[in-house]
């Protein structure tokens, strides 16, 4: 079983994990395999199955795996089956507690079991699953669901979805459970096939993006003068024109995102803590006007680009690499699949570009941030000038 099972994920690595998910079928086109966006080295998302025991709280080794991620400062995703969870609560807890995410991975492990059972039974099932699992003190709104076996269908989406539920996968995978005394086999096949790490994140509620692109769409109509977003796009709107910086985009900056960006290690090394000032702005993708952006780096420390909507086929992003290094093919990609809110976050200074969208209509907030401080240290992106700066406040 192991030999197979080597030649198996030595293949797979080799061709491509990443390459393979695109044969899967379409139940599978809005789950999470991995986070795209901008690469950020050094960075992945670690998940562990089958939480917490399945064989009962005497063999647990949760506290040691607890202990071990600790040691190495790392958080992990647990996805849990609630029979599993049976005599290990207090483990649960503590896990939420260290700043651990629980997920749902149905009621047990059962094999080709779940993508077999009707719609309203496994709606059931994975209800109880949620709600056993939010039980647990401190845990929240559980928002991951893992399928068991990986064995996903278009029913089991719909429901999942209708409950709130993204489903990932991953994109790093070996059969460890398999593989007793195979530790560095494992260990060398998931790190082949590890790709920079990027950050996609929720940042606004459909309601809000909602009310924006009316909020857009009043403004168009009034007649009033409208700045071009950028030397590159030619529609959409500059959003200090609109009165939104005192009240929206300047608390979000300083109170949200400088924090965040301060504590991812690509950002910080570029003020990412001391982004003082922004440009923010929507850009509109229409057929027959602008369908889509070539490559192009932005006058930005930082930037996030968020989904606002409206509907919309394809326009995803591809990124290149930093302006000093760009690749001629894209390392990375992001597709809108998240939804209406989601949004990347990404340095300015990687190269990347917006593919064109087939159709529909597409309106993306972006927020290119900047640091004074940064730029009188190591110059402007644009001209390399640190001697021409205007200090700002976000």
């Amino acid at each position: 079983m192991e030999f197979g099972l080597k030649l198996l994920w030595s293949t797979a690595s080799a061709i491509g994990l990443r390459r393979l998910m695109k044969m899967l079928p379409k139940a599978y086109k809005a789950t999470t395999f991995f986070f795209d966006g901008v690469a950020c080295k050094g960075h992945v998302g670690l998940t562990i199955d089958d939480g917490l025991c399945r064989n009962g709280p005497g063999p647990s080794m949760v506290a040691e795996v607890a202990t071990l991620l600790k040691e190495h400062d790392a958080r992990c995703t647990f996805f849990v089956c609630s029979e599993y969870l049976v005599g290990v609560e207090a483990e649960a807890e503590a896990l939420v507690h260290e700043g651990h995410e629980l997920g749902n991975h149905m009621t047990s492990d059962k094999q080709f079991y779940f993508h077999k059972l009707p719609a309203g039974e496994f709606e059931q099932q994975l209800r109880g699953t949620t709600q056993a699992i939010e039980a647990v003190p401190g845990v929240g709104r559980v928002r991951w669901f893992r399928a068991p076996q990986a064995l996903y269908t278009q029913s089991m989406e719909r429901t999942v979805t209708s409950h709130g539920l993204r489903h990932a996968l991953g994109d790093c995978y070996a059969d460890d459970w398999a593989m007793e005394h195979n530790a560095d086999f494992v260990a060398r096949t998931i790190l082949k096939q590890v790709a920079e790490g990027v950050f996609a994140l929720p940042v606004f509620s459909e309601r809000f993006c909602q009310l924006l692109c009316e909020e857009l769409d009043a403004f168009g109509r009034s007649g009033l003068p409208c700045g071009q977003p950028n030397s590159m796009n030619r529609h959409g709107a500059l959003l200090d024109e609109l009165g939104l910086y005192p009240g929206l985009l300047d608390p979000l900056v300083r109170e949200w995102l400088v924090p965040l960006c301060s504590q991812i290690p690509a950002f910080a090394a570029v003020g990412g803590g001391h982004l003082n000032s922004h440009k923010s702005f929507v850009v509109t993708y229409r057929i027959g006007e602008d369908e889509h952006l070539t490559e192009h780096f932005d006058n930005a420390e930082v930037t996030l680009n968020a989904n606002l909507g409206l509907s919309f086929e394809a326009g995803e992003l591809c990124f290149y690499g930093h302006k000093d290094a760009a690749k001629d093919a894209p390392s990375a990609h992001h597709a809108w699949t998240a939804g209406v809110g989601h949004a990347v976050l990404h340095l300015g200074q990687q190269v990347h570009a917006a593919l064109p969208i087939t159709e529909g209509e597409r309106r993306n907030l972006v927020i290119w941030m900047r640091s004074t401080a940064w730029r009188r240290e190591n110059g402007c992106p644009m001209c390399g000038s640190t001697d021409r700066l205007l200090e700002g406040s976000a």
